[in-house]
């Protein structure tokens, strides 16, 4: 799977800005499939919910995905609020380096979302007699925050420029740390559906089916 700066750009504002059930969409058409409704990858599979039965999965390389092969799981709670579907994938060996990248380009995308809903959130907020977001510590963290998501956006370019993508691991750690710090500044408000952790919860869904690098040498 071959991917490019527009793409890994284009992931991270879709899933910044686009409506959160269209992040995934968005990701398959803009990195794989124009005309797909899920991707597969790795023993699973991710799609709409709300699509048509005749929904049309792909792997990695754009392939269609036989619905023979799927068997699709119950949708929690959360899942059900995304319109999304997880299915296993019977014999499903294709693997991408290259698709850690683009993830954690999406993943970093979701944590610039949480800051800005977190921002929004304390705008209208205040404690100790000022605007909440004019406290230092809460602009210091914001500031790290965005500070880091940068860094490590521009790691994944010079990933993408060296075609170096073995261990993108530790950006998917540092990503998660990042997320984490970031819906903190929601308090409990983030636990409503369709707030910061509905977002942490995809972020982490994308890494747990996509995210991860395989172990086998060799692969693209």
């Amino acid at each position: 799977m071959n991917i490019t700066q527009a793409m890994i750009e284009q992931v991270y504002q879709d899933s910044r800005y686009a409506q959160l059930h269209e992040v995934l969409p968005a990701l398959i058409q803009s990195a794989i499939e124009p005309s797909a409704q899920g991707l597969a990858y790795q023993g699973f599979a991710l799609a709409q919910s709300s699509a048509s039965s005749a929904r049309r999965v792909v792997d990695v390389h754009g392939n269609p995905v036989e619905e023979s092969r799927l068997t699709w799981l119950e949708q929690d709670r959360l899942l059900s609020w995304l319109t999304l579907q997880v299915a296993t994938v019977a014999d499903d060996h294709k693997v991408s380096r290259t698709m850690s990248t683009l993830i954690a380009s999406a993943r970093l995308g979701l944590v610039t979302r949480t800051l800005d809903m977190a921002h929004q959130h304390l705008q209208g907020r205040k404690s100790f007699g000022q605007k909440t977001t004019r406290h230092q510590l809460i602009k210091a963290s914001f500031s790290d925050i965005y500070g880091d998501v940068t860094q490590l956006r521009y790691q994944l370019l010079h990933r993408l420029e060296t075609e170096n993508h073995h261990g993108v691991e530790a950006e998917h750690q540092a990503i998660t740390r990042l997320a984490n710090q970031a819906e903190k500044l929601m308090g409990g408000h983030g636990f409503l559906m369709g707030a910061t952790h509905t977002v942490s919860h995809l972020s982490m869904l994308l890494y747990s089916l996509f995210g991860k690098q395989p172990s086998t040498e060799g692969t693209t």
